[in-house]
This record gives structure tokens, sequence and C-alpha cells, in this order.
């Protein structure tokens, strides 16, 4: 399953777990800081517990927040957490995760999502979708086993497909960043303003994998683009018709967009009584 997801899924944007919607939108400074809200609707993860022995709602809502505040890394606090369980089983969680460094935040445990990255080049700041095969060119496949990889790969797809069309189905992924300064290029990322957007569903995956497959040409030019980096550009290229990275660089970016060292003071203040009142045990710092 792993192995059918990393061919097709695009590894830097999408870690396919059971996620059905996401949405994080970034505020960030210049120096790297800033918060995130993050928005999500995932199946309940008690879904396969003994018959015999079912959760309550309210266990199965504190789980889920416990997972994801726990789950986190580079996080300085958290603010205005709620979860719920919807009338379909679902877990809807939202709240706000602040970060004194962008490059060093992974904070959707579980729900799937990209990591961001923030760095300098020239007289520009860029912000990056990080890809979990950066730096991994991969091995070029001999051309005299690429057909039995494309025989292969045809086969495996379609022994997963209606798994994966049921896991893919109703999917939607929204990634917002409003930036410190004027946004001069984007890849990939929409841009309105100061704000980049990369937005991706489950329809769209679905229809990329199936144009891959029925089309020997592009099945063949995947497999010699080989694992790695590479197999992540030929994704880019056929779900936005355009090759990686997802990237905008930005101008200007001198004033920050709002007092992190104020807002973290007071998220941190008010932690305590929230995560009492949700019933959870705070994350370790």
């Amino acid at each position: 399953m792993r192995r059918l997801l990393k061919l097709f899924a695009l590894s830097s944007l999408l870690s396919v777990t059971g996620c059905l919607e996401l949405m994080q939108a970034y505020t960030l400074n210049p120096d790297g800081s800033g918060k995130v809200v993050i928005d999500t609707v995932t199946p309940a993860r008690n879904q396969f517990a003994p018959q015999d022995k079912p959760q309550k709602p309210e266990d199965i809502v504190k789980e889920a927040i416990q997972e994801r505040i726990s789950g986190g890394a580079g996080i300085d606090a958290w603010s205005d957490i709620s979860c719920e369980l919807t009338k379909e089983g679902k877990i809807h969680f939202r709240g706000t995760a602040y970060f004194s460094d962008i490059n060093a935040l992974k904070a959707d445990n579980g729900g799937g999502g990209g990591d961001l990255s923030w760095t300098k080049q020239g007289d520009a700041m860029v912000l990056m979708m990080k890809s979990k095969n950066e730096g991994q060119a991969g091995q070029p496949v001999p051309d005299a086993e690429v057909d039995q990889q494309v025989q292969q790969e045809k086969m495996q797809y379609q022994q997963m497909k209606p798994m994966m069309a049921a896991m893919f189905d109703g999917m939607k992924v929204e990634i917002s960043a409003r930036l410190p300064g004027k946004v001069a290029e984007a890849n990939i990322f929409t841009q309105k303003d100061n704000v980049a957007t990369l937005q991706i569903t489950g329809k769209q995956m679905m229809a990329a994998m199936e144009k891959i497959n029925g089309d020997d040409k592009l099945l063949k030019a995947k497999i010699k683009a080989g694992k790695g980096k590479g197999e992540d550009d030929f994704m880019f290229e056929q779900i936005f018709g355009k090759k990686g990275p997802a990237q905008v660089k930005v101008t200007g970016a001198n004033a920050p967009l709002f007092d992190y060292k104020a807002e973290v003071a007071k998220a941190k203040a008010g932690e305590a009584a929230m995560f009492k009142n949700l019933g959870v045990t705070p994350p370790a710092k």
C-alpha cells in the first residue's frame, strides 16, 4: 500500500494517512517566526476498536486532540483549539500553533500536509514546500527494465485502485501563507496580493494516476525519472502543469506581520486553562 502511494502521491505535499480535508493557513514574519491555523477533518482514530468495547465520543475527541498536540515539533504554544465529532463520525480539529522557526516546524501530526522552508536567496526570501525526497536524485532505471516495471505498476495500480479511489474521494488540501513582503515569483502556488496558496483535491490525484496508467509513454517517463525528487517533479507536472518545486519568492520582507513575542506570551498564558477544559495533557516542551 505505502509503496503504491509513494509511486503516485506528491510526497512533498501529502502524507496520506486518512486526511479527508486539510487547511493550513500560515502568517509568516521575516525572521521565520509565525503562526498557522490548522483545520482538519479526518476519520476517528478508533475506527478499528473492538466492537464490544466502544469508546465514548468525548474520549475519541480527547484522544484526537492529544495526538495532534503531542505529535508536532517546533511549536512554542497553542491557542484556540476546538475539536468535535461530526454527525458523519469524523473528527473536526481546529487550532492555532505558534512557531519561532518555520524551518523546524512540524505542526500537523497525522493529518497530512507538507513542511515549509523559509530561506534567503540573494536579495529575496523563498518559501518552499519541502520534499521528503529533497536531495535524493534516485537511480536511473535501465531501459531493459522499464517495460517490465510498466507492467508491474499497471498491475499494482489496478489492484489498489478501488481502495485509493475511496481514500481520495472528497479529499481536499489547501495550504496558504500570508507573507511579509511582495510576491515576486510563484511556482505551483497561486498568488493574490501577499498571500500564496496551494490547493489540491483527491479528484486531481486520481485523474493524474488514471492519465499516467492509461498512457505507456507517460508511465515510462515516470519510471525513468527514478525515485526521489525526479518523481516528485514529474507528478507536479502531471497535476499542476508545471514541474516543482512549489515555491514563492518574496522581496521586501522587512516588517513583521504581527508581534510574535506578544501573541505567543498571551497564548502561553492561556494554555493551562485551555488544556484543562479540553481534558488533555499539555504537550512536552
